[in-house]
């Protein structure tokens, strides 16, 4: 008796029933994931996942406890669509059309050496409209469907950065931006989540521009960009069709209030480029190089570093009616003042005398983050201190091993943001009376060479009288010829 008590314990019990099917909803291209509920870390679990249609039950995929990866034999319609995931619930990806309630439904079956237990699962359809594209600025409206006469599930609205907003079915959103582009999500708040649907929203708007301003110097290697870019990779034929009229680069230079000015307007036909404005006068030379765009970068490109270029650039499109969409970014040019001042060669100074640099940006240097550091060249002795320095320097009995170049240095924190270089050409003062010893010389010399001079001068001259000619002076001088005798 006790015998037919331990075989009875250890018949396997019969299947659990299924009870009510559990309902999810899935978007038509998307993904959605069956959980196997009863999942649990015990290894001797066998898990099958079947898809039911009427009375026919086709196996999807399986899982033997002894194997390490899962089994597909599903048919050719969800072979390449079917998968587990690590806790064995079932994924499916990308739904399609013949996997909804109307055509059937999913069933999990879970067995162990003890009890087996079945879950059923139906799927309805969620529709998430697409948006069109939207100018930044416009309101942006969304709405989660669902089939009618289904309860749908309370639901929350996630944005593109991840952050959550109203759990209405329709979502309403002013004054959208850059911010708002993206993929945005409905989805179920329960766990895992019975409804998940998503739609990607293209918002026309320029990125944010850089946290600093732009940073060159008047020895950087080459030009800088000033950066403007629309914030989404779109189409030019989608940003004209919002009414694009045109675009410009405009210029407010460094201390002065005046309005600005337009460098390089936007060409639409036959190519998107930036050209030259028509009223750039002299007083108005362009700064920024003439270039075709492509994709959506709006950048410029500054034509050659000086003073001049220090001031505010305005990259913008003009929409309409009325409509622009602008960044402002400063570009700053750090250059080194110096007395005496600099030459094409350099600084030219005598030993002894006192060199004085100052590295500017063409106005003071704003209190906080921004720092100067100095480096002087290895033959100098010159005391520099311990970072940060002052803008100011002042060598003082500079001498022939302070030559070489001195290199100033902004930084941020301990970011370097751009640097220069002076060249010191220190030449060796020589003492006045070497000077007055070589004037003397050379008046010595002319004396000598002059007194020379004449001295022979004299002697040529009392040579030249003493060779006179002698005439003959015959008592009875004759006529030259030849006589009879």
């Amino acid at each position: 008796m006790r015998f037919l008590l331990v075989l009875l314990l250890l018949l396997p019990s019969p299947p659990t029933a299924a009870g009510k099917p559990e309902v999810f909803f899935a978007q038509m291209g998307g993904s959605v994931s069956l959980p196997n509920e009863g999942h649990t870390e015990k290894e001797n679990v066998y898990v099958r996942w079947y898809f039911c249609v009427n009375q026919e039950e086709q196996i999807l995929i399986w899982k033997h406890p002894k194997q390490d990866s899962p089994r597909n034999e599903a048919p050719e319609g969800f072979k390449q669509r079917v998968s587990l995931s690590k806790d064995s619930s079932l994924i499916i990806n990308p739904v399609q059309d013949t996997d909804f309630f109307d055509r059937g439904f999913f069933r999990c079956e879970r067995q162990d050496y003890k009890d087996m237990t079945k879950k059923e699962y139906i799927l309805h359809r969620v529709n998430l409209p697409p948006a069109p594209t939207l100018l930044a600025g416009d309101d942006l409206s969304l709405s989660c469907q669902t089939q009618p006469g289904v309860i749908a599930p309370s639901i929350k609205w996630i944005s593109p950065r991840g952050e959550p907003y109203g759990m209405q079915n329709s979502l309403r959103v002013k004054n959208i931006s850059f911010q708002h582009s993206g993929v945005w999500t409905c989805e179920a708040q329960s766990d895992p989540p019975k409804l998940k649907a998503t739609t990607a929203v293209t918002v026309i708007d320029l990125s944010p521009p850089p946290p600093d301003s732009v940073y060159t110097s008047l020895s950087s290697g080459s030009p800088p960009w000033l950066p403007c870019s629309l914030s989404s990779v779109i189409p030019w034929s989608d940003v004209q069709n919002k009414g694009l009229r045109t675009g410009s680069w405009s210029f407010t230079p460094l201390n002065l209030t005046h309005r600005p000015k337009q460098q390089l307007l936007l060409q639409l036909q036959p190519s998107i480029a930036w050209k030259k404005t028509n009223n750039t006068g002299t007083q108005n030379k362009p700064s920024l190089e003439e270039r075709e765009l492509k994709q959506h970068d709006l950048s410029a490109k500054i034509l050659k570093v000086s003073p001049d270029v220090r001031g505010t650039y305005t990259c913008s499109l003009d929409f309409s009616p009325g409509r622009t969409l602008s960044r402002t970014l400063q570009l700053e040019v750090l250059e080194v003042l110096s007395s005496p001042s600099a030459g094409p060669r350099g600084v030219m100074a005598w030993t002894g005398d006192t060199v004085n640099l100052t590295c500017t940006l063409g106005h003071s240097l704003p209190s906080g983050d921004l720092q100067v550091t100095w480096i002087r060249p290895k033959s100098s002795m010159f005391s520099l201190g311990d970072p940060p320095h002052s803008p100011h320097l002042s060598i003082r009995s500079v001498t022939m091993q302070d030559s070489g170049q001195w290199k100033c240095e902004l930084k941020k924190n301990i970011t370097t943001l751009t640097s220069i270089t002076v060249t010191l050409e220190i030449k060796k003062r020589v003492a006045i009376w070497v000077f007055v010893a070589i004037g003397s010389a050379l008046v010595f010399i002319l004396l000598l060479t002059i007194t020379v001079f004449f001295i022979r001068r004299h002697k040529q001259a009392k040579m030249f009288r003493r060779r006179k000619t002698k005439f003959c002076c015959c008592k009875t001088p004759q006529p030259k010829g030849f006589y009879k005798t």
